[in-house]
């Protein structure tokens, strides 16, 4: 199946870009999961902070989200790392119209960077409020 390596490698190129807040490396990991594969399930995983690396199983929440699939909503949860700290966890399923669920996209958050008196929060919003140089009038539509 091709799709979820087009998925991953997609997904692997806007993970590991060097443009925008992943240029910042705030406390939160973006992680590509492969749903066919649990055992070695991790695509792409950029910032870290799980100990994960590409080729590890999925977690608990995740197989939970390949058994019994909700549907296209996200499904948050709060999580703990294995150092304790505490994180928010979003899970995006990602589907095909034929196969189904093929990818997940989480992210957790290690929410205890983000509190009021966490260390290097101030560096930590600065770097994510920098602007690049360039200016790109973008347009939306609604």
């Amino acid at each position: 199946m091709e799709l979820v390596y087009l998925v991953a490698q997609n997904q692997q190129d806007v993970l590991t870009g060097d443009a925008g807040v992943m240029s910042a490396h705030p406390p939160i990991e973006f992680v590509l999961h492969d749903t066919r594969g649990p055992l070695r399930s991790v695509c792409a995983i950029q910032n870290m902070s799980t100990g994960r690396q590409t080729g590890s199983p999925v977690s608990n929440v995740a197989v939970a989200r390949i058994v019994n699939p909700p549907g296209p909503e996200l499904a948050a949860c709060q999580g703990r790392l294995p150092d304790g700290r505490r994180t928010r966890s979003t899970a995006i399923p990602i589907y095909h119209r034929v196969f189904g669920l093929v990818a997940l996209l989480c992210i957790n958050v290690d929410t205890e960077k983000f509190a009021p008196d966490a260390r290097g929060l101030v560096n930590l919003l600065r770097a994510l409020a920098h602007l690049p140089g360039e200016v790109v009038d973008e347009t939306f539509y609604s």
